[in-house]
């Protein structure tokens, strides 16, 4: 099962936005992003968070198609996006792709991905996606599938990443370590249309990017 989740952060192509949503199994509408919904008329099978940020056009839209509506206190110790989450972990779904997690504020963003890391054992595959980039977290090894060309970056999340090897790389490598805050990770490339990442300790950010 396939949960998709819309948080309140930047999404501009909305054409991209509606292809993503249409192939989820469960829509889930984090708070405030019920305006990008709204904007290509899809239904979340539920909106959820506190609604501090939702405005009233968008409220007024949900009551009238009669949207599922969990609400929670404005005063609390997590945000919308993690709370969806951690809502999404109740159908039990092999993946879940958030979008919208990545924009102008930058707590929000940062916080988001560092969701990746506390969600890792809850869930087969998770993901943040926004049109240029997929991110997800890396711990073990890891095959990647017609991904020729596309720009590829590991960041250490861990204090270091042992025994790193990359196969079907531009800038391939074996048993390598890389310590947090190195920027030698950052831009390589896949050359082959099947490459693998493994990693023996740690684990970090993996993001691809499309120029």
């Amino acid at each position: 099962m396939k949960c998709v989740i819309v948080t309140n952060g930047q999404i501009d192509d909305y054409q991209w936005l509606k292809k993503q949503v249409e192939s989820a199994d469960i829509l889930l509408c984090a708070d405030g992003a019920a305006k990008h919904l709204m904007n290509i008329d899809v239904y979340p099978d539920c909106i959820l968070g506190d609604f501090d940020s939702i405005d009233q056009e968008s409220m007024e839209w949900i009551r009238k198609k009669k949207i599922s509506e969990e609400h929670f206190p404005p005063k609390k110790d997590v945000t919308d996006t993690d709370i969806a989450i951690d809502y999404a972990l109740s159908y039990q779904p092999e993946e879940i792709i958030i979008l919208g997690a990545l924009g102008t504020r930058m707590d929000h963003t940062l916080g988001n991905l560092y969701l990746l890391e506390k969600y890792r054992n809850s869930v087969e595959s998770l993901i943040i996606m926004n049109p240029q980039n997929m991110i997800s977290l890396i711990e073990g090894s890891l095959n990647i599938q017609h991904q020729k060309n596309t720009i590829a970056s590991i960041i250490p999340i861990s204090e270091k990443l042992e025994g790193i090897t990359l196969e079907g790389f531009e800038y391939p490598l074996q048993e390598g370590t890389l310590i947090r805050g190195d920027s030698k990770g950052i831009s390589n490339r896949i050359v082959e249309e099947n490459a693998k990442v493994c990693i023996e300790k740690g684990i970090g950010f993996f993001i691809l990017a499309w120029e």
